[in-house]
């Protein structure tokens, strides 16, 4: 690996962009002073990750950019690049040119790029340090470093013989390995803190969740129990109210073939009642006779008329003898004893139906009385009722009794204004729903009250049943008097017709007692025959007429005697089929409270199920309600007191332990999880301390090691190149040692990741311990006596022996472990003309095992260089390069 060139821009004094090729192995730079050419070290220095400042001669990090002059501006930027040649991959990287540059901002902030790409200080310092040189090395000596390394402490000394023995890389990996492990402890420090705090809050999360795991059992013991205990309860609720509408579907089932039954009784007397109706069949028969009556009774007026003119006829014409008179007067005498004898008998039936009539009003009148007792026993049970009312305690129980009787009392005054069967049967239905109401508000009463209640009701059921009796009775015996009122009317009206025949039949007489007293005054006859013929045609003709009309009243007549005889007929039948209906009713009456009973029954499984399934909504948590609903019993339970005493239990044990947040579980896993992580993250930090101190220890063996055998080789090179520069004398270098780790910590102590040194109490405490009291290098000690001088110690030398004693030992360094290039400023201007040559025949030789660039004054030096790099200041205050190779010039100088 070699240096191809030098590259600045903005550093200092270089404001332009200033390259520095370096083609051979020894190249010298020269020019007055204050031309800048010790800046060209210091940004050498500056680009290995130097962070100094007073080491590159500046204050602040800012300070390496160009100021600006009388005719330039300042810059905002310095960058610097070192191009360099890794076809040998010295450096570890896959690179065959490595350009390594930094750049840094008029703010301060800075950064370092490796071929254009942004990398860490720490990645620069490292790959250096394995390519064997770096800022601290030996690869750069500024002006001073000469004179200042013998005047510095054995410890300083000894930071630079870590870059010359090779042990820097280890001490970087050491120092790494250190602050990995003060980091990895200081993190175990913190996990133990957390542990510590984490631990108590863990176990009392443990506790809540064992708490909440008990509870959960529990609840899933009770949530089993509960499904089995209330679902059976339910199930059993069901099965009952099931049973009891099956059997009020038989029931109502029954009741209504009863009632259709009795519907259609009810329909066959209401035909028979139309069939046999006295106020419309029988009047229409009436009506027909009295019509024929009143035509018979016209065509007789005709007849009289007719009979009238003929006898006129007669009388004039002398036909209308005193015999024939005589002989119409005994036919309407007849007809007159007829009508009267037909009187008496009407007269007769008349004062019959008057008897009848009298006979069912007085029965009316009866029922009525009954009515009213009835209906003063009912007030006087009601009163007791209230009584018994009163007596009770409970205001609500007084309340509802009060309201069923109101309700019962209007029902009985609706009972008692009713007047037919089909408005009994609403007033029933309406009975009904009274006496389910009365069925549920006795379960509200004890035993006493019960059977007072009950006594009460079966008198109020048997008051009820008679007045549903007399109802029945009073409606037959008002149709009875509605049918004789009719009867009585037709024969009144029949009476009235025979004594207007009657008074006809009296005038009739009297006409012919007057025809009788003016016959013999009557003379003509002769000259009327042709109209006696012409009326004795027409009186034949009504004589024909009346037989006819007496034929067709014969058939009324019997029509109505017919009729008569089917009434009492269907009367009978109507009898019969009401003792039927009667039938029907009553056991209609007892299946109706029959299925009243059971509906009773299936309102009280009803209230029953209401209020479980608010013990079940109050009890048990509202996922189980559905598998309670839909429970379905294998077999019964035998013992529900038992199971009834688990579930109590169960539900005292969930008091006791009370609630519990849900959330607590989450929490304690998440504790849990956080509790582990930390204790494993415990026991890693402590294996990877355990594996750090191993690695520190091993790099540490490996450092003194190295040191100790490089250092060897470096003495022995001190000696050979002091011996050289002194023409005889005798060198050496002396490693101090101390027992305590801690005067090791000057010079040995671990840099950070900026590369500067961590000098704390931890990590003074950490070292101490890890050394454990073994000897260790504390310092480089230099001795050096020159030929015919007996002083050993260096602080006695002049000042020009001092300088050689130092390029002796900076020659047995680079002859030893040579660095990639060596930027040597002005380390020769202490030394005179002989020495100079002996240094620069030294430089000759290194220069073949290394890369040397050198910044000097000296003539002699010049001569050795390859290359001169001529460097000068402008008058716009910045710096310009010139490049000869000296081959060339010398070539030309010759020709």
């Amino acid at each position: 690996m070699r240096l191809e060139k030098l590259e600045l821009q903005g550093f200092k004094s270089f404001a332009d962009k200033t390259v520095f090729e370096f083609p051979k192995n020894l190249t010298a730079i020269v020019g007055p002073n204050g031309s800048g050419k010790s800046n060209i070290s210091d940004a050498v220095r500056w680009v290995l990750g130097e962070q100094s400042m007073k080491t590159l001669r500046g204050k602040y990090a800012n300070d390496v950019i160009f100021k600006g002059s009388d005719r330039l501006s300042k810059l905002g930027m310095a960058s610097v690049a070192l191009y360099l040649d890794n076809q040998d991959h010295k450096l570890p990287v896959d690179y065959r040119e490595v350009v390594i540059s930094r750049k840094i901002f008029t703010d301060g902030e800075s950064e370092y790029l490796l071929n254009n790409n942004k990398v860490r200080l720490t990645d620069i310092l490292m790959m250096l340090a394995q390519a064997k040189f770096g800022q601290k090395s030996y690869a750069v000596i500024g002006q001073g470093m000469i004179t200042h390394f013998l005047s510095s402490s054995p410890q300083e000394r000894k930071e630079f013989f870590d870059e010359a023995t090779g042990v820097k890389e280890f001490q970087i990996k050491r120092d790494q390995a250190i602050n990995k492990l003060i980091r990895t402890e200081d993190n175990l420090g913190k996990a133990k803190v957390l542990l510590t705090e984490i631990e108590p809050h863990l176990q009392s999360l443990s506790r809540q969740v064992r708490r909440l795991e008990k509870r959960d059992k529990i609840e899933s013991e009770l949530k089993l129990l509960q499904e089995e205990y209330y679902g059976f309860l339910w199930a059993s609720l069901q099965t009952e109210h099931q049973q009891l509408k099956s059997q009020l579907v038989t029931k109502e089932g029954v009741a209504q073939d009863l009632e259709t039954a009795l519907q259609k009784q009810q329909a066959l007397s209401d035909v028979i009642s139309q069939e046999a109706s006295r106020g419309e069949r029988y009047q229409s028969l009436q009506k027909q006779f009295n019509e024929l009556l009143e035509r018979k009774s016209q065509v007789l007026k005709e007849q009289a008329v007719l009979k009238g003119k003929l006898e006129v006829e007669h009388e004039r014409q002398g036909e209308l003898s005193l015999v024939w008179l005589q002989r119409k007067e005994d036919e309407i005498m007849n007809d007159l004893r007829s009508h009267e004898d037909e009187m008496l008998v009407l007269e007769k039936q008349l004062s019959q139906d008057k008897n009848s009539l009298g006979r069912l009003e007085k029965i009316t009148q009866s029922l009525q009385a009954e009515f009213r007792q009835e209906e003063y026993n009912i007030l006087k049970l009601k009163e007791q009722i209230e009584q018994q009312a009163n007596v009770m305690t409970v205001p609500e129980i007084k309340k509802e009794v009060r309201d069923i009787f109101e309700e019962q009392e209007a029902f009985l005054r609706e009972l008692l204004q009713t007047k037919s069967l089909d408005r009994f049967k609403e007033v029933q239905a309406k009975a009904k729903k009274i006496t389910v109401r009365f069925a549920m508000f006795m379960d509200h009463l004890n035993s006493e009250e019960k059977e007072t209640i009950e006594a009460f009701r079966i008198e109020m059921k048997h008051k009820e049943q008679a007045l549903q009796k007399l109802v029945a009775e009073r409606e037959n015996n008002q149709q009875a008097v509605n049918e004789l009122r009719v009867s009585v009317e037709t024969t009144h009206h029949k009476i009235n017709l025979l004594h207007t025949q009657i008074n006809r039949n009296q005038d009739e007489l009297a006409q012919i007692q007057s025809n009788l007293d003016t016959a013999n005054q009557q003379d003509e006859k002769e000259t009327k025959k042709a109209q006696v013929l012409q009326y004795n045609s027409a009186l034949q003709e009504l004589h024909a007429q009346i037989a006819h009309f007496d034929l067709q009243l014969q058939g009324t007549a019997k029509e109505i005697e017919q009729f008569n005889q089917e009434e009492e007929d269907k009367k009978n039948r109507l009898l019969s089929i009401q003792s039927e209906m009667r039938s029907l009713q009553r056991k209609l009456t007892s299946m109706r409270q029959e299925a009243n009973t059971l509906e009773v029954n299936m309102a009280r499984v009803e209230t029953r199920s209401e209020d479980l399934r608010a013990e079940i909504e109050r009890a048990v948590s509202p996922d189980l309600h559905s598998k309670i609903y839909q429970f379905k019993p294998t077999q019964p339970i035998t013992d529900h007191g038992v199971l009834e005493k688990k579930i109590f239990s169960l539900q005292r044990q969930l008091e006791a332990i009370g609630s519990v947040d849900e959330q607590t579980i989450q929490e304690h896993q998440e504790t849990k999880e956080r509790f582990d992580f930390l204790k494993t993250q415990s026991e890693d930090l402590t294996n990877s301390i355990v594996s750090l101190e191993k690695i520190i220890d091993e790099l540490d063996a490996t450092i003194h090691r190295q040191f100790q055998k490089n250092f060897k080789i470096i003495n022995d090179g001190f000696e050979k190149y002091f011996k050289i520069l002194f023409n005889g004398g005798r060198a050496q270098l002396e490693m101090l040692t101390d027992t305590e780790a801690d005067h090791d910590l000057p010079s040995d102590s671990p840099q950070d990741l900026s590369g500067e040194s961590l000098h704390n109490e931890k990590e003074r405490e950490l070292i101490g311990k890890k050394k454990k009291k073994q000897k260790v290098i504390s310092g480089i000690e230099v001795q050096a006596q020159p030929p015919t001088k007996k002083v050993t110690n260096v602080a006695a030398l002049s000042g020009g022996e001092k300088s050689m004693v130092s390029i002796a030992l900076l020659c047995a360094i680079i002859a030893h472990n040579p660095s990639p290039f060596v930027f040597l400023d002005e380390i020769e201007a202490a030394l005179d003309e002989e020495n100079s040559e002996k240094l620069s025949a030294i430089i000759k030789i290194l220069a073949t095992k290394t890369q040397i660039i050198i910044i000097t004054h000296n003539r002699i030096t010049m001569r050795a260089a390859d290359i001169l790099y001529g460097v000068t200041m402008g008058r716009e205050g910045k710096s310009h390069i010139l490049s000869v190779e000296l081959k060339e010039a010398e070539e030309m100088v010759t020709d």
